[in-house]
C-alpha cells in the first residue's frame, strides 16, 4: 500500500453590497479562550485572504457533549444577531 497525498484547493467568496461593489466581511463567530495564531485557524488573521470580522461569544467554552453544545445556541444566536453596519 502506498501512501498517497491530496490537495484541496477552495476558493470563497464573500456576498458583495449591489451599490459599491465592495466585498462584505464574512462574520466568523468563536469560542471565547486563547485561540491558536497558525496558518488554518479561524482567529489567525492570513487563514482568510478576503476581509473577516470575528467576534467572540462570552460565555462559550469547547462543549464537551451535544447536549452542552446545544445550551450554548441561545448565546450563539445574541452574538449573531444583526448589528447596524461598520462605517
Amino acid at each position: 500500500m502506498t501512501a498517497t497525498t491530496a490537495t484541496i484547493t477552495t476558493t470563497a467568496t464573500t456576498a458583495t453590497t449591489a451599490a459599491s461593489g465592495h466585498r462584505r466581511p464574512l462574520g466568523i463567530l468563536m469560542l471565547e479562550g486563547k485561540m491558536a495564531q497558525l496558518p488554518g485557524c479561524m482567529a489567525c488573521e492570513s487563514t482568510f485572504p478576503y476581509p473577516v470580522v470575528r467576534k467572540v461569544v462570552p460565555g462559550s467554552r469547547t462543549p464537551l457533549t451535544p447536549e452542552e453544545a446545544w445550551e450554548m445556541l441561545p448565546l450563539y444566536l445574541a452574538a449573531a444577531s444583526p448589528r447596524p453596519p461598520r462605517g
